[in-house]
């Protein structure tokens, strides 16, 4: 007779410890590695040092780091539209950048819950809305956004560089 599979430890949303080198390194080297299987870099090298600069930003905004047990498994940052951070965000809204999930982990309702503690902080700023771009071929991130109450805004959408498509979507809190 075969024991059962230990349960995965619960899933634990909390702020970035800007302190902790090693927990900054494991979030930046998270974020590599999932925009790096999107191919964002691909699209546009040049963005790999924002997205890795995650000492510079939990200086100025909120980085979430979702953890099981002792693992990084996930990140978000929440900036608000005053942030240099925030690329689209205007006047009170909030912007929703650098959502990552770990690759093995993916599909296990962790982005989801970033989003839900994303909001919950803009929410407590005082903000109405949280806005977020997308690149337009992550359809599977585009679909999440949209079951979680986005609202594409085409006009919003924008062109960091010419062959990068980022398609902006809100959602009033």
């Amino acid at each position: 007779m075969t024991s059962p599979a230990p349960a995965a430890p619960p899933l634990v949303i909390r702020p970035l410890r800007a302190d902790d080198p090693a927990e900054v390194a494991a979030v930046a080297a998270l974020l590599a590695e999932a925009y790096r299987d999107m191919g964002h870099f691909d699209a546009n090298p040049a963005y790999e040092a924002s997205v890795v600069d995650v000492a510079g930003r939990a200086g100025r905004d909120t980085v979430l780091v979702a953890l099981r047990g002792d693992d990084v498994v996930g990140t978000a940052t929440v900036a608000s539209g005053r942030s240099p951070s925030a690329e689209v965000a205007a006047g009170d809204e909030t912007e929703l950048r650098y959502v990552g999930v770990r690759l093995d982990v993916q599909g296990a309702g962790i982005a989801k819950a970033l989003v839900a503690a994303a909001e919950d902080a803009a929410r407590s700023q005082g903000s109405p809305r949280m806005v977020i771009s997308v690149i337009s071929w992550n359809t599977k991130a585009a679909r999440l956004y949209e079951k979680l109450g986005y609202i594409r805004d085409d006009a919003r959408t924008w062109w960091p560089v010419p062959t990068v498509e980022l398609v902006v979507s809100t959602k009033e809190l």
